[in-house]
């Protein structure tokens, strides 16, 4: 018997012994599939919903913020910050500060000690990955003082595998305590303080001349404190950011003036 096969891939043959065609098995199973084809329709709108109201939400709530904002005084009192010369100093304020215009001139910004070594001939023809061959202790005094009244020192030791590379390392571990940064320059070993100003910075210990600390070698760099007028009036600090001269107000010291600069403070 020649069976015909519907679109659905059931052979018309089945309906020779059951009495069930076909197209009826086709009609029944597009009958079943109709509440899927409508559950996923509806699935369908649902979801559009659900990102429809979360759009919403999120737009009530960036509105909600701004609502917020407005109510708040920082808001209403934000201050615009000028300088006539931002590459020599320029101003900013809280909003507690109060609106004015200063005039500043800088003679002189803060600076840091540095400690310079010199010629480490234990280097020559090496790298500063290279071992030094050389054991001892480093020892840094700074300005701080300890509850004696005493320098703080901070002691480096020293083995003959380190380079100068580890040296840094070693004590820029301790720069956290000591205030004292170790870089390296030109194959030579730089001391810098970390705060600013006309502070001590003193290097002994067993290594220190094999390093090129000695008082022929070294070179020393005494740091110096920022000078400048405000409105007239002279005032030196040890750093370059000033916090303490206005209430509620900053001043970046950038550069040396030759002419006095206005800055200004005013509400936004």
């Amino acid at each position: 018997m020649t069976s015909v096969t519907s679109a659905s891939g059931i052979s018309t043959t089945l309906g020779s012994y059951s009495g069930i065609t076909s197209d009826t098995i086709d009609q029944l199973i597009e009958a079943e599939s109709v509440p899927l084809t409508q559950y996923n329709s509806q699935k369908t709108k649902i979801t559009g919903q659900q990102t429809a109201w979360n759009d919403v939400n999120t737009r009530l709530n960036n509105l909600f913020n701004k609502i917020t904002a407005l109510q708040e005084n920082t808001t209403f009192n934000t201050k615009v910050a000028t300088s006539s010369d931002s590459s020599k100093a320029t101003i900013s304020g809280t909003d507690e500060a109060d609106e004015a215009v200063y005039q500043i001139a800088v003679s002189q910004l803060a600076t840091s000690t540095k400690v310079t070594s010199g010629a480490i001939v234990a280097l020559d023809g090496k790298s500063n990955s290279d071992k030094l061959g050389l054991s001892g202790t480093l020892a840094i005094s700074t300005a701080d003082t300890d509850d004696a009244g005493h320098a703080k020192t901070f002691v480096i030791d020293i083995d003959s595998n380190d380079s100068l590379k580890n040296i840094v390392t070693k004590i820029s571990d301790q720069t956290k305590n000591s205030g004292i940064k170790a870089t390296i320059v030109n194959k030579k070993l730089v001391l810098t303080d970390n705060r600013m100003g006309a502070r001590a910075l003193n290097v002994s210990g067993t290594a220190s001349e094999a390093l090129g600390f000695d008082s022929d070698q070294t070179t020393t760099v005494l740091g110096q404190s920022a000078i400048f007028t405000l409105d007239g009036m002279t005032i030196t600090r040890d750093t370059n950011e000033i916090t303490d001269a206005l209430e509620n107000v900053t001043i970046s010291l950038k550069g040396q003036t030759t002419t006095e600069a206005t800055l200004t403070l005013k509400n936004d």
